[in-house]
């Protein structure tokens, strides 16, 4: 059960991370008993690069580390990481931690029964206008290249903003004395501000996370995991807005199209419109009480020609206990979500997805996903 919230999760991730590509990725994510070794760079004394306003590196890939340490092991992977905390791993006595930091590094690695390593750092460069995330690898392992194109070509994907490709390294004591699979993903550039900025936000981050999750599991499970260049299986179909009376009005032309157990997962940032949009659903249904946020009670159900189960989970996350919402997509109704995110790995196989983009003032952007066909053709009834 677990496995498949997770597949749920990351379909939920890349449908509303990515308008380029999508992902197919086995709900039977692990087929044997695998170990993942993370390796945030620096720590302690030993900052790493300092970027646009004394950004500094070791904080930003050790907040990376933790996120895909949580993405792995809620795929059932086992996990350790060289460092969970602001610190290296040169003994007291060190006269030289640097060095002696990164043999010990290597030493675990190499020590380890784990199937692959990932060792997360972040660049600069002199040239402020440099940007984008890549990923290297040692030239002699031929395992650790396919690891790192996959890794890159999810970051490509998800992250929409860089075309680098995964690329050889030398004279990297890591990378060269290694004896596991493994590969260096620099995560970004710390020069440039914008870039810098972007590795600051929790939200970025997590994207980054899920990419290189998602590129570990693409190499263990190569027969199983599939890029596409378009959106594959899944219809995607998008509208702009220019109103909050249109944004009631298509969720109106939603909701006459739905029947019972039928979930509609709504992101997207906060205000974007995801309740007015739920009004008009409401009003389709022959909703007449109030349609509001419920943020702070998380549920509430109206009820019209069948009920409808209005989520905000916006203050929920995966660990917050909140499992029961799961019994409401299987009721004689239609649950309605917002930020659909938080509660992926609880999500059915197949929902409607609606994200919505402020494109600025009133204008917003909708886009439907569908992978079933009986949302499918909801989405073509909707969008012409």
């Amino acid at each position: 059960m677990k496995v498949k919230k997770v597949f749920n999760a990351i379909l939920l991730g890349v449908l509303f991370i990515t308008s380029v590509g999508a992902v197919v990725v086995s709900r039977n994510i692990v087929s044997e008993s695998k170990l993942i070794y993370i390796d945030p760079g620096h720590g302690g004394s030993d900052g790493g690069a300092v970027g646009y306003q004394g950004i500094s590196e070791k904080d930003i890939v050790l907040a990376i580390g933790k996120k895909l340490k949580h993405f792995l092991e809620q795929a059932g992977y086992e996990v350790l990481m060289t460092r969970s905390g602001d610190y290296d791993l040169a003994p007291e006595d060190s006269e030289n931690r640097k060095r002696d930091d990164i043999h010990k590094r290597t030493e675990l690695i190499n020590s380890s029964r784990c199937r692959l390593y990932v060792s997360i750092h972040a660049n600069k460069f002199s040239n402020p206008r440099i940007f984008g995330a890549q990923v290297f690898y040692n030239p002699r392992s031929e395992e650790s290249r396919e690891l790192s194109e996959a890794i890159q070509e999810a970051i490509k994907a998800l992250l929409q903003n860089t075309d680098r490709f995964a690329k050889t390294i030398s004279d990297k004591y890591l990378i060269d004395n290694a004896k596991k699979t493994g590969c260096l993903v620099e995560v970004g550039f710390l020069s440039n501000p914008e870039e810098a900025k972007m590795l600051t936000d929790e939200h970025y981050q997590e994207k980054l996370a899920y990419a290189i999750f998602l590129g570990i599991a693409s190499f263990l499970d190569k027969n199983r995991c599939l890029w596409y260049n378009t959106w594959g299986e899944t219809m995607v179909k998008e509208i702009e807005i220019y109103s909050e009376s249109e944004m009631i009005a298509l969720g109106h032309r939603i909701g006459k199209l739905l029947d019972k157990n039928m979930v509609i997962a709504l992101t997207g940032d906060l205000g974007a419109g995801k309740t007015t949009l739920t009004k008009g659903i409401g009003q389709a249904l022959g909703v007449e009480s109030t349609i509001n946020s419920p943020t702070f009670i998380i549920l509430k159900v109206h009820f019209g020609r069948m009920p409808l189960y209005h989520m905000d989970v916006y203050r929920i996350g995966p660990d917050s206990g909140d499992d029961y919402l799961e019994e409401y997509f299987e009721k004689e109704g239609v649950a309605v979500i917002e930020w659909a995110e938080n509660i992926a790995h609880l999500l059915p196989d197949s929902y409607l997805g609606i994200e919505i983009k402020n494109l600025g003032g009133t204008k917003r952007a909708v886009r439907l996903s569908g992978n079933n066909p009986k949302y499918e053709k909801i989405i073509e009834s909707v969008i012409v």
